[in-house]
């Protein structure tokens, strides 16, 4: 499976399993020997400060340790 499919095919089963990486925007960006990179836009993902969202970082470090096991195994 090539990289750029691979990363589609992530992202894909992110939002279907868990809907909330489809409503925070989660993207993966990229997969490698050192590691994944997701990202979510703040716009969607921000507080009442403008900054973001504590929830929405915690949700998205643990979709990236979930998201990174998956793809290893």
């Amino acid at each position: 499976m090539s990289a750029p499919s691979l990363l589609r095919d992530t992202e894909c089963f992110l939002h279907e399993k868990i809907p909330l990486s489809l409503a925070m925007g989660v993207k993966v960006e990229s997969h490698d020997k050192d590691g994944l990179i997701l990202t979510a836009p703040l716009a969607a993902n921000h507080n009442h400060l403008g900054t973001a969202f504590g929830g929405s970082l915690s949700a998205l470090a643990t979709l990236a340790g979930y998201a990174l096991l998956w793809l290893e195994l």
